[in-house]
This record gives structure tokens, C-alpha cells and sequence, in this order.
């Protein structure tokens, strides 16, 4: 588990968010340039906060051991890969390049993948949920101090549900980022032969 944010800011991993916000004001309050203070290091204590403030941020933290700015810069970067690989895919093309509203095809690729996450979604959902209710049926008799093999069987499931949810959150944003990079670009292709092959 990654641990720099939190010792940046003093506390422990298992810190609750008011320990957490607590702690954050006090090392503002230490680092800040008019006490005194290193400016780079109360840069670095408003970044450990921004991610470990906030819940779902803290939680991708501990999971990945990436900050929000890594994070971001990370789902800037495969955004920009894949645009780039579209392109190169209508290279491929060749004079067919000229037919085709090349904009609109890679637009339309990424809106069935955005549709693909959705339904991946809710099926990690339920899933997660018919978990969940089946961990609470199942009780173990005796306790003897030995491991609950079917709690431990039923988490790691769960974890795996958990891990595909931030995994398709992640695919979300590079979709939604795509989508948005195609906004600044204008494929100027011959409309006339596009409707000559379009079906009657």
C-alpha cells in the first residue's frame, strides 16, 4: 500500500477523513510561507490532501499508489495514444481516406465503447451486490480462532469487482477525454462521394 501521502501529512493509513483534515490544516498552518515556511512543502502537503480528502481519490490511492495529478496525467496520456492510433488506423485507408468523415468514425468507435463500459458496469454491480448478500447468509458455526475460508473466497471476489469498477471509471475518463480532444479537429473529406456510396 502506498504510504507517502499519508506521512507528508502525519498520519497513519487508517486515519479517518476528519483525522486527516485535522492534520492537513495544522501542516498548512506549519508550512505556510508567512510563518516561515517552504513553499515546496506546503505544495506538497495541498497535493497529499487533494488526494487523500477525498474519499474516492484516497481509496484509488491506496489501490494504485497514484496522486490525482498522476492520475490525470496518466489518462491524458492514453487519451493521446489512442487518438494517435486511430489516426495511424486511417492512414490505412488510402485514397478511400478522402470518402470518409474520418472525425465522425473514430467519434463513433469511441461512443460503442462508452456504451460497452456502461453495460461492463452494471454487471460488476450486481455482481458485487449478489456477493455481498450471499457473504451475509454464510456464518460459520464455531469460533475457534481458524480463518473464514468462505469469507476470505467471497472477498477476494468482491476485491475483484472493486478493481474492475476503477478500472472502468479510468475508461470513462480516457472515453470522455477523447471525445473532447476530436472537438479541436475537422477532417475536410469529399462529401459528394461520401452520399454517391451512401445506400439508397
Amino acid at each position: 500500500m502506498a504510504k507517502i501521502l499519508y506521512e507528508r501529512l502525519g498520519v497513519n493509513d487508517d486515519a479517518t477523513q476528519e483525522e486527516i483534515k485535522k492534520a492537513y490544516k495544522k501542516k498548512v498552518s506549519e508550512c505556510h510561507p508567512d510563518h516561515g515556511g517552504d513553499p515546496e512543502k506546503l505544495i506538497q502537503i495541498v497535493q497529499a490532501y487533494e488526494t487523500l480528502g477525498d474519499e474516492k481519490s484516497r481509496k484509488d490511492y491506496d489501490h494504485t499508489g497514484h496522486t490525482v495529478d498522476e492520475r490525470n496525467r496518466s489518462i491524458r496520456n492514453t487519451a493521446n495514444s489512442i487518438i494517435q492510433l486511430h489516426f495511424h488506423n486511417a492512414l490505412s485507408l488510402s485514397d478511400k481516406i478522402f470518402q470518409i468523415d474520418v472525425i465522425k468514425k473514430i467519434r463513433m468507435v469511441i461512443v460503442q465503447d462508452i456504451a460497452r463500459v456502461n453495460n461492463k458496469e452494471k454487471e460488476l454491480k450486481r455482481r458485487k451486490v449478489f456477493l455481498e448478500k450471499v457473504q451475509k447468509r454464510m456464518e460459520k458455526k464455531s469460533q475457534n480462532g481458524k480463518l473464514n475460508l468462505f469469507d476470505l473466497v467471497v472477498g477476494e471476489e468482491i476485491k475483484t469487482c472493486e478493481e474492475g469498477q476503477l478500472n472502468l471509471i479510468t475508461q470513462r475518463k480516457i472515453n470522455k477525454l477523447m471525445l473532447e480532444i476530436l472537438d479541436d479537429y475537422r477532417f475536410n473529406y469529399d462529401k459528394e462521394q461520401e452520399e454517391c456510396h451512401e445506400p439508397k
